[in-house]
């Protein structure tokens, strides 16, 4: 391997980790966006028990926005990390590393520039040696080193908040995700929010005689208790009687 190609392969690496660094980077936005979207949406619904319309907004906006977000931020970036589809060109990373290390930005770009301006044999002997006297000038740069994977931590305070928020839920009350869930992947069927009440028969037995009395029992609990309670036996309509005690 020449010094050309050695550059060469030191620039396709850093195109790799600048990729690298995108996948990282929308993988913790994404994830992010997400989990806050699933936890905000998952309460909503489990104490308001939102129309139809609104979760079929909801469910569509999720597919929509959070497959776009997906593909922009994770998969193309992922995939041209394993140089599927254009990436950017040595001119470009020898650019964006010239940000980082302004002493090696015009050596990059001139080498770039000679090896591909070579017409004739004598021009061309004479670009080869200033290629590798360049070249030796940069070999000590780290390249690499212009970008930053661990810049990435500061999306972690973003990420945390509703992960948190998540696991205390999962833990605490995982009825809000179970039945949120049920009801969310259901966009078009209306449930009505349940009483705050119940009424629970305390009759051991519900037969009786035809013409004689029979005393119904109930017993309400719930946070809420009604003022009123009724029996419906045919088309009339009996108003019940609360007991003391």
């Amino acid at each position: 391997m020449n010094n050309y190609d050695w550059l060469v392969a030191r620039l396709d690496a850093f195109i790799r980790k600048y990729y690298a660094n995108k996948v990282i980077r929308g993988t913790l936005v994404f994830l992010s966006c997400l989990l806050f979207y699933i936890v905000t949406v998952s309460v909503g619904e489990y104490y308001l028990y939102l129309p139809v319309w609104a979760r079929v907004t909801l469910l569509s906006l999720f597919v929509t926005l959070g497959g776009a977000a997906l593909v922009a931020w994770v998969i193309i970036p992922l995939a041209k990390m394993a140089r599927l589809g254009g990436v950017i060109s040595h001119e470009q990373a020898a650019t964006i590393i010239g940000t980082h290390f302004p002493e090696v930005s015009d050596k990059l770009l001139n080498i770039l520039q000679l090896k591909n301006g070579n017409d004739n044999v004598s021009s061309r002997e004479l670009a080869e040696a200033s290629i590798n006297q360049k070249i030796g000038q940069i070999s000590v740069v780290p390249i690499a080193a212009a970008i930053d994977l661990s810049k990435n931590k500061r999306y972690l305070p973003y990420l945390l908040p509703p992960l948190m928020a998540g696991l205390f839920i999962l833990v605490a009350a995982p009825n809000i995700f179970k039945d949120s869930t049920k009801r969310l992947l259901q966009p078009t069927t209306t449930f009505e929010k349940p009483a705050p009440f119940k009424f629970n028969v305390k009759n051991k037995s519900l037969l009786a005689v035809r013409n004689s009395d029979f005393t119904l029992e109930l017993e309400t609990t719930g946070d809420a208790l009604p003022t009123e309670a009724y029996v419906e036996i045919g088309d009339d309509r009996i108003a019940m009687q609360a007991m003391q005690g």
